[in-house]
């Protein structure tokens, strides 16, 4: 039975701190008498029960014995793992200090309601929601609900006034603050498909929208229009029917949800009455403006709205095919949208009625799909960022890459790729531009601080290998260069795993291998934090790794379709476990998805890890990705759902829990909370430590230093991390101890 809820651990940590700190305080005075044999047995029976009650899911117990090291501990060696409880203590201390500290901020900003502006005042319940641990209670606070209601009935206003952004931001704010329950996931579904229709036909409006809000914000406006991304007469040129009517069959015949044919003819319905009743579009599609012919498309809507009511329960191919040309016909006669904006609207929308990882993958979509799955990329090398100004800066080029081999170098600014300003630019719209065949040219155009002219680099694009390991700090300027060790005197390594691509696995073991060279290794920390998932046999042969499999083999996962049946079922073998004894931890947060839940859920199953940090993404369905048009167009269909060994599912559903408490995703053995300071610190500074300035031959520039990580545990920036590598030291202490009792007995 799980116990672990940050809320219930607080008060348990306030009065294991104030224990903690007389045992502390004696060690460094004169103890009581004791033999070394005794303190021995106490500090291995302390570890035990500890590691014991991590991996039983027992947080607040774990926690409370975290911080209760028995005295003697410097007498039998472990001095340096007291000033570690020590320090890890303070921290948690100074975490809920700066809590409470940041809690009454927010709560005074909120007294200045109705005076404080709305976006802020929903911001500051979102923040107050977020660092409180009696979230109940926060959202029952009258202010609270007043900010709320005035939220919505604003939201609603600027939306009937045709002011999407700003309906947009407050609808957000609600929908993030009321995830779990789902209130607001139609208004922000209906608002967020608005806003990505403006993005495609009239993105100039939509960038000049955003820039007269940033004004009003009392922000600078961002910077001029850049249509380098093309029209959507561009994008859409290829859309036609069957783009649309294959998917719709499929999903009725195929998700896992079991969808209702008449849902999905209804959501395409609603996408393109939202595309009429947005008069911005006008700009694209004058006819809409017309009242008369606005008003006779939405009656013929209507009338489609109520046959296909009439048809639930017994829609087939036919009737689908029936509608969409009825709608068709109804907007010739009407309001003469292009039939390819029509088909693209009404598919999002028949779409957007299923779960969030079933899309269609429109003609224009393809390229960016395809790569985002292959696990490698053609392109020049260099990570990219938007910076302060939203300039197109380079984080850093990576080693043996076109880029670094030329001599870009971190902090450059690209201020053309092939000629093209790159002003006003988005991420995508860069990557789009520099990635591209393998072997064809590119020309970057760049700024350097201290350097007058630009230099033009001539490049030739060339596959870019896409790591899915890091380790613990950088060792040298490769990318595979890293020191795994965290704790080198205790022999506690560190892995990120970032990605499950084709290449997870082989890495793993390298690194491994690595630290098998370097030490000895007794322990290890598996960072699954952000991991958005991959390739599901990575996720298999990752668990296998860690697991003691017996000959028979060991279930990891399985995939069962809408009825329940298992279609597949991947097992762990002897052969794939390779480090099936040594005390793990593994992390993970919201950021952890798919693929890594399945490994941590596995892990967790078969009790061979402890699982540390806070509950994870929930993302437990798979996906077929079916061809359309002759590859034309693709389709990503949610047909299954993952279970564990345990037979659970980690899913999250899209319908709240009957007690309003979740069961979806991974819930750690050991729930560590981070506060929004300290995410933000914490990625910051990971980010800076994991970059090496290098010069154009590829080695590291003298007198530049990265960050170093060590502060993420030192100066409590990283609790979960800090927690996982205290469990583990006195996992180790405590099996040392152990081994040494003769000798402590013999002393005494």
């Amino acid at each position: 039975m799980k116990l672990s809820r940050p809320g219930v651990v607080l008060a348990a940590w306030t009065m294991a701190l104030g224990a903690a700190s007389t045992t502390l305080a004696q060690q460094g005075a004169t103890m009581e008498p004791q033999t070394q044999a005794q303190a021995a047995r106490q500090i291995v029976g302390w570890a035990s029960d500890l590691w014991s009650k991590a991996t039983s899911g027992q947080t607040d117990s774990a926690l409370n014995l975290l911080g209760e090291l028995p005295a003697g501990a410097g007498e039998v060696g472990l001095g340096s793992l007291a000033q570690a409880v020590d320090r890890y203590r303070t921290n948690i201390e100074q975490r809920e200090a700066s809590r409470a500290a940041r809690i009454a901020e927010v709560h005074a900003e909120l007294e200045k309601y109705p005076d404080l502006k709305l976006m802020d005042a929903i911001r500051d319940v979102i923040e107050l929601h977020t660092l409180s641990l009696d979230k109940k209670t926060v959202l029952n606070d009258p202010v609270v609900r007043d900010v709320v209601d005035a939220t919505y009935a604003t939201a609603r206003k600027h939306e009937a006034n045709g002011e999407w952004l700003e309906a947009y931001d407050l609808i957000r704010g609600l929908h993030v603050l009321y995830e779990e329950d789902g209130r607001y996931k139609e208004d922000h579904n209906r608002l967020s498909q608005r806003l990505l229709m403006l993005q495609l036909y009239t993105p100039e409006l939509l960038h000049d929208m955003r820039s007269a809000q940033m004004v009003a914000d009392g922000e600078d406006p961002l910077p001029p229009f850049n249509p380098i991304d093309g029209t959507w007469r561009d994008k859409l040129a290829n859309v036609n029917e069957r783009m649309v009517l294959e998917p719709l069959s499929l999903s009725a015949n195929y998700h896992v949800d079991e969808v209702e044919g008449a849902d999905l003819l209804l959501g395409g319905l609603r996408g393109v009455e939202t595309l009429v009743n947005t008069p911005d579009l006008a700009v694209e599609f004058p006819l809409i403006k017309d009242d008369l012919r606005r008003q006779t498309f939405l009656q013929n809507v209507a009338e489609a709205r109520t046959w296909v009511e009439n048809r639930r329960g017994r829609v087939s191919l036919y009737d689908m095919i029936t509608l969409l040309r009825t709608v068709m016909r109804a907007n010739d006669d009407s309001v003469s949208i292009p039939e390819q904006v029509l088909l693209h609207e009404f598919g999002n929308g028949a779409m957007a009625e299923l779960d969030p990882f079933t899309s269609i993958i429109w003609p224009d979509e393809v390229n960016d799909f395809r790569r985002s799955t292959d696990g490698n990329f053609t392109g020049v090398g260099v990570q990219i960022t938007l910076n302060d100004l939203r300039e197109l800066e380079v984080v850093t080029p990576l080693s043996g890459t076109p880029a670094s081999r030329a001599g870009m170098r971190a902090g450059d600014i690209i201020r053309k790729v092939d000629g093209e300003n790159t002003m006003g630019i988005t991420l995508n719209q860069a990557v789009d531009r520099i990635t591209g065949p393998k072997g064809s040219p590119v020309t970057l155009t760049v700024e350097r601080p201290g350097v007058e002219e630009p230099i033009i680099f001539e490049l030739k694009r060339d596959t870019i290998p896409v790591y899915a390991t890091r380790g613990w700090e950088r060792s040298g300027p490769g990318e595979q260069d890293w020191n795994y060790y965290v704790d080198p005197d205790e022999g506690i390594g560190y892995l990120r795993i970032t990605q499950f691509n084709g290449n997870t696995t082989t890495e793993l073991r390298q690194a491994v291998d690595e630290m098998h060279r370097e030490g000895n290794l007794k322990g290890m920390i598996v960072d699954l934090r952000y991991n958005p998932g991959g390739l599901l046999p990575e996720a298999v042969s990752v668990a296998n790794f860690f697991l003691k499999v017996p000959r028979q083999g060991e279930r990891i996962v399985t995939q069962e379709d809408k009825n329940g049946k298992i279609e597949e079922e991947h097992l762990a073998f002897p052969g794939g476990s390779v480090l099936p004894d040594v005390p793990l931890v593994v992390l993970v947060n919201a950021g952890s998805a798919s693929a890594s839940e399945i490994v941590a859920g596995a892990l967790q199953d078969y009790h061979r890890a402890v699982i540390v940090g806070e509950r994870s993404f929930g993302k437990g369905s798979v996906q077929n990705v079916y061809t359309l048009q002759g590859g034309r167009a693709q389709f990503k269909l949610t047909t299954h759902f993952y279970k564990l060994p345990s037979g659970r599912t980690i899913h999250r559903s899209q319908l709240p829990a009957p007690d309003g408490q979740p069961t979806w995703g991974i819930e750690p053995d050991v729930v560590v909370e981070m506060l929004p300071q300290q995410i933000s610190d914490s990625l910051v500074l990971r980010q800076d430590a994991d970059v090496i300035a290098i010069d154009e031959q590829g080695k590291p520039i003298e007198g530049v230093e990265a960050a170093d990580p060590a502060r993420l545990v030192t100066e409590g920036i990283d609790p979960q991390l800090e927690t996982a590598l205290l469990l583990l030291r006195s996992k180790i202490a405590g099996e040392e101890v152990q081994a040494s009792l003769g000798k402590f007995d013999g002393a005494s």
